[in-house]
């Protein structure tokens, strides 16, 4: 089920947001990298609630319909109970032609009902993807900006960061290798020698430090 689905996502991004935010002690700052990475998901997780109270809202519209039909039965079996001291003749003349328009009437009351909650929380959905949408164009953008050296784009508390992370907290080997990589003439360069780096310390393809340098150094050279 769709709805089962989204809920069991949306559990696992807290988690992950829970989890990266206890990766920093409380006694460090968090770097802004790490920052927009939460922001993303945070992102992600509101359009994924958005999703999850459109389908919730149709169930529970559904659920009110139902009622509804099976009062209208009820009501037309105790309008036609009482004919039964007439004849058979009688009985089917009058039962049978007024049930085709019977139930003409209560599918278009049926679909009116369905549609306009239908139309309302559609443009609610249209308008809260297309601000979503927008959101991340922004921090795409803002994450993408070229940069003019790696050495400018890490601060103090960034290159303890990075060493403490990456480099078993030495930090002459980090400044090392932003030095060689804003030397190299081109991207295919620079991501040899991080490559380098990343085999030579063991670093993780998931690891949040790695990635977030990886983009640095396109970034470098976009």
């Amino acid at each position: 089920m769709e709805v089962k689905k989204i809920r069991q996502e949306l559990n696992e991004l807290i988690k992950n947001i829970v989890e990266h935010s206890e990766s920093f002690p409380a006694n460090r700052p968090i770097p802004s990298l790490e920052v927009s990475a939460v922001i993303s998901k945070v992102n992600k997780m509101q359009e994924r609630l958005a999703v999850l109270k459109y389908l919730l809202e149709i169930h529970e519209n559904q659920q009110k319909i139902i009622p509804s039909q099976e009062s209208t039965t009820t009501q037309e079996e105790e309008l036609v109970a009482p004919e039964s001291v007439v004849s058979e003749i009688t009985i089917t003349e009058q039962v049978a032609e007024p049930e085709a328009p019977v139930i003409e009437i209560s599918e278009i009351i049926q679909q009116e009902e369905q549609k306009e909650p239908q139309e309302k929380m559609g443009d609610k959905m249209i308008s809260a993807t297309e601000d979503l949408k927008a959101n991340q164009e922004i921090a795409q953008k803002l994450s993408r900006t070229p940069i003019k050296s790696l050495k400018e784009a890490f601060s103090l508390n960034d290159r303890y960061l990075y060493a403490n992370e990456l480099f078993d907290k030495n930090m002459e080997a980090f400044n090392n290798l932003i030095k060689t990589i804003d030397e190299s003439s081109n991207i295919n360069e620079a991501q040899e020698k991080l490559i380098t780096a990343k085999n030579q310390y063991n670093w993780d393809e998931e690891n949040n430090f790695y990635m977030e340098f990886s983009i640095l150094v396109e970034r470098r050279f976009s």
